[in-house]
């Protein structure tokens, strides 16, 4: 019996009890022969991802394996997600994961209330490389054992609560798909011109045609490249006596047109590579880290239009300084990732210094406003281009030459700065319906874990006097246990009786 004095309060026909005085467990174990299903494979090898998404890649003949049934109850022993319990799935059990043999009780009680101390267990694994289900915390989990009957009812009710709480979740989950195609129909109707017709047919004595912010954008590309290469020369004190070192510059790649999708009259088709200019890109090996220091934005950090330092990682200011002799990005120029993931994009931040690592590259842009570019690369136009340009199976990339010569779509600036507006204020209200959807999918967590928490508490049913109190259930248990643990003994001392017996040749 548990000592029951700094445990809660429970009904007066319930009991308090250890979950090893109740049940029992059988380990999985990796059976000789496994593959792909065929005739003599057919059974399906039961892993994680078996009871959590009913995936089933290998099979076996069922010889020297430990079978389940859809009723049983699953426990992840080893590895990360020890503590883990599923069912529903039958087949072999395998190796990591350990099948749970109950006496004389509601299975689903058991599962439901393991699974309401999944982090408790979870998170006091022991081993040191790969962690496994303590003992020590499993089979010492308390356990408010009521009677059989309210077992049941207790079991209905969750499952009737789960039922509602799930269409819940699901219905947020269908408004966050919605809101992430709402998202691509703006971009869509952005860059093919269709999300500021109206302003543009109102404004269009104002508007430029893009010819010319082209020409403005070339001519603006070369100045720059030529203040650029005469700096250099003078600080080498060399100083040209004519003008053909002009020749070394070259020309942005050519314009590709998309005859398929058809512009607004004064856009035009031009390249990544006219549009920006001032290109920072590390190459070499990755810098050594630092406990503090300067922050590094690798290509993990770029996630959907924004930099994310969920695990920041440093450089000291003395690797910063020799790691950026070739150039600095400005607050606002464009950031784009080259290899996994590819093609992400953000704007360089203007709060503080960030060292940019190889596989992210940094651009000042011409002519083009810096949201507008950024948003571009969450097109569909866009990925459809990146995603079939990307190389590499494990690791996609791009190379920069077809990066650089990714078909945009530019209007007039001053559409594009309405564009950005207008993009702007329609993501905002999106952001806001997701940080909402978000808020309620934790409440809908926390709720469920509060209907766990009240019906191992004895609150989510009423009891029932007239229920066989749960002291005598507890009795049965021990007393099936026991006598089943008895057989089996007998019957593994009787099978080493045997063994010894061929062994002596008798």
């Amino acid at each position: 019996m548990i000592d029951n004095e700094n445990l809660p309060e429970i009904p007066k026909n319930w009991v308090w009890t250890r979950l090893g005085e109740i049940v029992d467990s059988l380990k999985g174990k990796k059976p000789e022969k496994l593959g792909p299903k065929n005739d003599a494979l057919n059974i399906p090898y039961i892993v994680i991802r078996s009871f959590e998404h009913k995936i089933f890649e290998k099979y076996t003949d069922g010889n020297g394996c430990e079978l389940c049934d859809k009723e049983d109850i699953l426990i992840v022993w080893d590895g990360a997600r020890c503590g883990l319990a599923g069912r529903g799935v039958s087949g072999a059990v395998g190796s990591t994961i350990v099948k749970l043999i109950c006496y004389e009780l509601d299975k689903s009680f058991i599962f439901y209330l393991i699974q309401s101390k999944y982090d408790n267990i979870n998170k006091r694994p022991r081993g040191v490389g790969i962690p496994h289900v303590d003992p020590n915390v499993f089979w010492n989990i308390p356990v408010p054992l009521p009677p059989l009957s309210e077992q049941q009812r207790i079991v209905a009710k969750i499952e009737e609560l789960f039922t509602n709480l799930n269409a819940g979740i699901k219905a947020l989950e269908k408004v966050k798909t919605q809101l992430k195609r709402y998202r691509q129909a703006i971009l869509k109707y952005a860059f093919e011109g269709k999300l500021t017709r109206e302003w543009r047919e109102l404004h269009k004595e104002e508007l430029e045609p893009t010819s010319v912010l082209l020409e403005h954008i070339l001519k603006n590309r070369r100045e720059r490249w030529e203040k650029a290469e005469l700096g250099k020369m003078q600080r080498n004190s060399r100083f040209p006596k004519d003008d053909k070192w002009k020749n070394a510059y070259k020309e942005p790649m050519r314009l590709i047109h998309r005859p398929d999708i058809k512009l607004p009259r004064r856009w035009d088709w031009t390249s990544l590579d006219t549009l920006t200019y001032f290109i920072v890109d590390y190459r070499g090996k990755t810098p050594p880290s630092s406990e503090k220091g300067i922050p590094v934005i690798s290509a993990a950090n770029v996630k959907n239009g924004k930099i994310v330092l969920d695990k920041p990682r440093f450089v000291s200011q003395e690797t910063y300084d020799s790691w950026t002799t070739r150039g600095l990005p400005k607050p606002g120029d464009l950031i784009v990732t080259t290899e996994a993931p590819v093609g992400e994009a953000a704007l360089y931040p203007q709060d503080r210094t960030y060292l940019l690592t190889r596989r992210v590259l940094a651009c000042q842009t011409l002519g083009v406003e810096n949201f507008y570019l950024m948003c571009f690369f969450y097109s569909d136009l866009a990925r459809d281009y990146l995603n079939e340009k990307s190389r590499g199976t494990t690791v996609p990339r791009i190379l920069k030459p077809i990066l650089f010569s990714m078909p945009i779509p530019l209007p007039p600036l001053l559409e594009q700065q309405k564009i950005v507006e207008e993009i702007e204020q329609r993501f905002s209200v999106i952001d806001e319906i997701e940080k909402t959807v978000e808020i309620n999918l934790k409440k809908t967590e926390r709720l469920r874990q509060s209907i766990l928490k009240k019906a191992f508490e004895g609150k989510i049913v009423p009891q029932n006097p007239n229920d066989e109190p749960a002291h005598l259930l507890l009795e049965k248990i021990k007393t099936e246990k026991t006598k089943k643990n008895q057989r089996k003994s007998k019957k593994k001392r009787e099978k080493y009786r045997q063994k010894r017996l061929i062994d002596y040749g008798t």
